[in-house]
């Protein structure tokens, strides 16, 4: 071969390998485990890590390094992935010790974490870790072949097979995949992500007395199987390989009483005291914590507050039991201080306030609104509506359905939701189908409106929208204390 063939060869091969690799990034899609990796890998030359916790979104949405830090003079990392099973939880502990030795290796289980997901929407979760995992390790390989078909291996391997029907959703300008986080889920902070919503306590109504529930479930249902005890039981020991202590923890899910077995708690446990490691299940430990319903942004998941409190307590917890450096005077401590210090000042911002007015309108014939109560948060209203009852068990709620409009300030304007936005409305909306023998209505609406100008009730026919009946109730003035 000539040196001009060889040249040309050369730039040829070059720009296939050149070619695939972007389209690889071209086709990768935004996700959290991103940003968590991209941060990660930016502080590489910089401050040691000497807490790194591992789990799923149970880890993610519970533990904020910010507090973990401050709170414990140390300095942690949360590498959580969503829905990651205990097996595969391997690939990203390998991953995160390579350039560091923690002191303490955290790994987050419940019963969901245990055992190979066969559901294809969690599979499709793990493909998040494997795109982090170089193609040339034995593990990912192994573990691939765990969740996936041979026939499904070139899409775990290439996101451009992966994801070559939606090339037409795809930025080919733009190659950040890092995830975009907005007022409604603003905290994102060394793989925490932090959400401000608050959990419908109209729907989980079941779930309001967890405090007082003492006792878990006493399902026979077998989580652990002989191959998911060896998982875990892998997993501390490559965790203890690494030169670090071993802490297995369970994060706080309004859930746990009701539906997870004793018998899974208790093989935990054993496995745990087997493996001569601590098990923490802060399920135990509601009253310490002092956690609320509105604590949780989901049924399973926590929201600022309710980690502000449980990363508050383990650190307390860390310093109870464990000798971690005291990182309280490293160079950027101040700057760390100073972020710490404004996080709870946007967690005071965030408390609850409330608007309450006695109405005494009709909407219509026999719909009397005796009063109004709203409770604000950050991203959400909750209102309860009061409807003589009386005058409801004669009334024709039943045909209708109730639009409560929330109209905000001008200087709230760009808040308004943008699906509404686009159609040219000021305000944000909800429907609501009535009932006769609930005088009482309870509903939330998710919004980023603070500043509300008023607030407007009308109804209209629910099988036929034909206009507002009867009449429409403003509500101006409106102060939250």
């Amino acid at each position: 071969m000539t040196a001009s063939k060889f040249i040309s060869a050369s730039i040829f091969l070059l720009s296939l390998v050149l070619g695939a690799a972007y389209l690889e990034r071209v086709f990768t899609t935004e996700n959290h485990f991103n940003n968590t990796m991209a941060d990660y890998e930016k502080g590489l030359d910089s401050l040691p890590i000497d807490v790194m916790i591992f789990g799923s979104s149970h880890a993610f949405t519970a533990y904020n390094p910010l507090v973990i830090d401050q709170e414990a003079n140390t300095l942690s990392y949360n590498f959580g992935s969503d829905a990651l099973r205990i097996p595969f939880t391997d690939l990203v502990l390998e991953e995160a010790t390579k350039q560091y030795k923690p002191k303490l290796i955290v790994l987050e289980v419940y019963p969901a974490s245990v055992g190979v997901p066969t559901d294809e929407k969690i599979k499709g979760f793990h493909l998040r870790v494997f795109d982090h995992i170089s193609h040339i390790n034995p593990d990912k390989l192994k573990s691939a072949l765990r969740i996936y078909q041979a026939a499904e291996l070139p899409g775990v391997y290439s996101t451009t097979v992966r994801n070559h029907d939606k090339w037409h959703k795809q930025d080919f300008k733009n190659l950040n995949r890092q995830k975009a986080y907005d007022q409604v889920s603003p905290i994102f902070y060394k793989g925490y992500l932090g959400h401000y919503q608050v959990l419908d306590s109209l729907n989980n109504a079941d779930l309001i007395n967890f405090r007082v529930k003492n006792t878990y479930s006493n399902s026979k249902r077998e989580f652990f199987t002989d191959e998911a005890k060896a998982d875990l039981k892998d997993l501390i020991g490559r965790a203890k390989a690494s030169g670090a202590e071993v802490l297995v923890v369970s994060s706080p899910d309004l859930r746990a009483k009701y539906s997870w077995p004793k018998r899974f708690l208790a093989t935990v446990q054993q496995l745990c005291d087997q493996a001569g490691v601590a098990y923490l299940n802060l399920n135990d430990h509601y009253q310490a914590l002092d956690l609320q319903f509105t604590d949780f942004k989901d049924p399973s998941h926590l929201n600022v507050g309710g980690a502000y409190k449980t990363s508050k307590f383990f650190a307390e917890y860390l310093n109870e039991n464990y000798v971690l450096p005291d990182r309280s005077s490293e160079v950027n401590s101040a700057i760390l201080k100073s972020q710490y210090n404004q996080f709870k000042l946007k967690l005071l911002e965030n408390e609850t306030v409330v608007f309450k007015k006695a109405v005494s309108k009709y909407l219509e014939a026999g719909t009397l609104l005796d009063s109004i109560r709203v409770s604000r948060s950050i991203s959400q209203l909750e209102f309860k509506l009061y409807f003589n009852p009386t005058e409801a068990a004669t009334s024709k709620m039943d045909d209708y359905k109730l639009l409560v409009k929330v109209i905000p300030k001008p200087t709230d304007l760009e808040k308004v939701n943008a699906r509404n936005a686009e159609k040219g409305w000021k305000y944000d909306k909800i429907d609501l189908e009535l009932a006769s023998d609930t005088p009482t209505v309870k509903f939330t609406l998710n919004t980023l409106i603070q500043n509300v100008a008023a607030f407007e009730l009308s109804l209209y026919n629910k099988e036929k929208y034909q206009g507002l009946v009867g009449e429409k109730i403003r509500l101006n003035a409106v102060e939250f204390e």
